[in-house]
């Protein structure tokens, strides 16, 4: 009957779906963002006015209460970063 295989390809589409969010892999919260930053030395060139800083790095940025919460990543993981899903 056409209405059995319809509702058995409902139940295989749910299953398959269900599988996936139950492994959803390797997430990292926020998404990368690029900045410069500096060091707060006083006699570093990027202590000197309009100097860009040092960098550029990456971190995963996000907010949580209101606030940005950031972690620092390493550049050779930034394509990685860049692959996962974020929140």
């Amino acid at each position: 009957m056409a209405g059995d295989s319809r509702l058995q390809l409902l139940i295989e589409r749910r299953d398959r779906a269900r599988d996936q969010l139950a492994s959803p892999g390797d997430l990292r919260p926020g998404s990368p963002v690029e900045n410069q930053r500096k060091c707060g030395k006083p006699n570093c060139h990027c202590a000197r006015e309009r100097a860009e800083g040092h960098g550029p790095s990456h971190v995963p940025a996000r907010s949580v209460k209101g606030r940005t919460r950031s972690v620092r990543t390493e550049p050779e993981d930034l394509d990685e970063v860049r692959r996962q899903p974020g929140e």
